[in-house]
Order: structure tokens, then sequence, then C-alpha cells
């Protein structure tokens, strides 16, 4: 499996490469005896890894094609020896490695499967890591144009729909911090084929011990960012009367958490305020919107986004007992003494706890009308 890879990446790709483990007198290596990897992706069946390594392999002659190597083993470190006997060189991490669980290794659970990634000298804490709706091996082997599409490419598409406020971005550091915390469940962005085409298709949600609980959807992973406070920016698609849509980009969120105990339990006061602008209005030609409905649009999308917030809390708290919000990590700050007492059973605790949402949202006034409608000569009337 082959492509043509840019040379001006290349360059800065192998330079990178090239410096890795020269130092002093240390003898220099060629670059064709060393598996230059860009990622990977982990699957799991019948009890072994079965794993996709992604690689640029580089000929004689200086040409390069992207490589996919698959290999299994009992655990990751195994699989990946494996590799190096297959094809008979020294693997390269790649500074901007990304790795892809499959659905069956993320049921088998995260801590075993990680241990490599975290200890390994040449992999780096930012390094990306997602999880395959299903296999990893469609990810890593994924075509477009018959051409393999680079697994690095995964970074470009969860960056776009962070943009778009309905995807998560965890790296390998994040993940560690998540299941280092005993009272909060790690989540990871999910990828997946739908229709033939790669998309970010929403959250994959796991217990605190890093075993796959569940997937959120784009909309609940939405609210899973204003409750962490990790909303910047995205559009909201609204239906304001029967023949009227308005499109709002949210340009600003705010999200504040205030714990305090009330008759001996939890409750949360969360507060989001946003700020948005009026991106597009699908209503009648001649229908004008003038400043009265800048109030009725507040009022939608203060409205949708708590919904968004109550759908995720639903999943993650009610259903599957899932703390991803980290509210037991801020009763230990606030509330010292009762944590002291009730850690232990937090996972049964928060599903009484109360949760109690206020959502403000400020709609940037343009003009005094946002649609003027037409005379029969074209102009604004």
């Amino acid at each position: 499996m082959r492509w043509k890879v840019n040379r001006k990446i290349l360059a800065i790709i192998l330079c990178a490469a090239g410096m890795i483990g020269l130092s002093g007198c240390q003898t220099q290596f060629s670059l064709r005896d060393r598996l230059l990897i860009q990622g990977m992706g982990v699957d799991y069946a019948d009890g072994q890894y079965n794993i996709y390594v992604q690689a640029l392999d580089i000929s004689e002659d200086g040409n390069t094609s992207m490589m996919v190597y698959e290999t299994k083993g009992d655990t990751v470190i195994d699989s990946l020896n494996n590799v190096t006997l297959q094809v008979g060189k020294k693997p390269v991490y790649s500074h901007n490695l990304t790795v892809v669980l499959g659905r069956s290794t993320a049921e088998h659970g995260l801590q075993e499967t990680i241990d490599f990634f975290v200890r390994h000298p040449e992999t780096r804490a930012s390094a990306k890591i997602l999880m395959a709706q299903d296999r990893a091996e469609e990810i890593v082997t994924y075509k477009r144009d018959d051409k393999i599409v680079p697994i690095t490419d995964l970074e470009d598409l969860i960056k776009q729909s962070d943009l778009n406020g309905k995807c998560v971005n965890i790296s390998m550091v994040d993940l560690v911090n998540l299941l280092d915390n005993s009272s909060t469940a790690p989540y990871l962005p999910a990828v997946g084929l739908v229709n033939g085409e790669l998309f970010s298709v929403g959250t994959a949600l796991f217990d605190e011990q890093g075993f796959f609980k569940d997937l959120l959807t784009s909309e609940e992973t939405r609210g899973l960012l204003f409750l962490t406070g990790q909303m910047e920016h995205g559009i909201e698609v609204l239906s304001v009367e029967e023949d009227t849509t308005v499109s709002l980009e949210i340009t600003m969120a705010k999200t504040d958490i205030k714990p305090r105990i009330v008759n001996g339990l939890p409750v949360f006061e969360i507060s989001v305020y946003c700020t948005a602008n009026v991106d597009s209005i699908d209503g009648g030609p001649h229908q004008v919107y003038g400043e009265q409905y800048y109030s009725i649009f507040s009022q939608k999308l203060e409205e949708s986004i708590k919904k968004q917030m109550e759908d995720s809390l639903e999943v993650c708290i009610h259903r599957e007992q899932a703390d991803v919000f980290s509210f037991g990590r801020r009763l230990h700050q606030a509330e010292r003494s009762w944590w002291k007492e009730h850690e232990a059973d937090w996972t049964n605790l928060m599903t009484h706890a109360g949760y109690k949402i206020d959502v403000t949202a400020d709609i940037a006034r343009v003009g005094q009308e946002l649609s003027p409608t037409l005379g029969e000569d074209g102009r604004n009337n």
C-alpha cells in the first residue's frame, strides 16, 4: 500500500527522525534501516493484540511510500517486536504519533493497552489517542483515491470537529491523568466510517477502571464540553418558528460549577454563559427579523444548550455512572470532610446528587434588522 508524500513534509519528518539517538560519537544510521512509524491501530481478539502499523518506507533510490504492517502478539510490545522481525528494521516513532484503539481493545481495557505508550522512551506524551467505532484496522487502512490516508490526518479531523464544538481532543498525557484520578472517568474522541467516509462520531465513554461503557452522540458530546468547560465555539441550528431556522455561531463559552452539600447530598450549581452571532436565517424572503427576535434567539439557544447538558448527564451519570465531568474532584476540593466520608460510595451517590443548570446566552446585535425585505426592483425596502 503506497502513496506519494509531500517532499517538504518528508524532509521535516526525516530531519526529526535523524536526530533521534544521535549524540557524541554514536554511530549514525541510515534511514532506510529504520521503520518510521506514524501511527497504529490496535484491535484485540482471541486473547491477542492485532496491531496495524502505518509507517513511511524509504527505498534505496530515496523514494517514499506509506506502508501498513499487520502483526499480533500477547502484549502491545510483543506485537511491535514482531513487526521488527517482519520487516528487519528498527522502529522510530514519530513526534506526532497517533494511536487508534479498536472497540474490542477499549472493551478489554485501557490500562494494559496504553502501558507501552506511557513507558517507551521514544513515544511522546503529546501523542493523540482515539477510539474506532468498530475496528481500528478500518481506520488505519482507510483509502481515498486508492491511496492510504495518513493516520496523522485524523488529528486534522478531530481539530475540525473540535472547531464545531462536537468533539473532544485527548492526548496520551490527558488520558493518563484521567486514569490516575480514581473519581474521574476517562473518555476519548471516537471516529468511524459513515457511508464509506471517515468521520468523527462522538465520544467514547469509559468507567473509572478504563473499560469502555458507551458512545456519546455529537450532541451529547457538546453537552460534555459545556459541562467540563471545554466548549469554545460551534454552530447551533435552531427552529425558531414553523418556517424559520436560524444558525447561531457560538463565539465564547464559560462554565462555572459550585458544589455544596444539601441535606447530606451534593448539589452542583452549574452556570453557563455564552456569546453568539447570527450566522444565517432561513425564512421567507419577505420576512423581517427585527430587534424582538434577539430575545427569541437567545431563549432557543439557552434551551438547546441546557438540553444537551442534561442529555449528557443522563447518559454519563445516571445510566453509566461514569463521572467524566470531575464532579468528584470538585467535591474533594470544596467539601473535604464530606468527601473523606463518602468517597468510596461516590459511584452510587453521584446518581442521587442534584444538578441545577442555568444557561445565559448573549446574541450579538448586528443592526436594527437582520434581513430587511426586498422590493420588486431588488433593492432593500
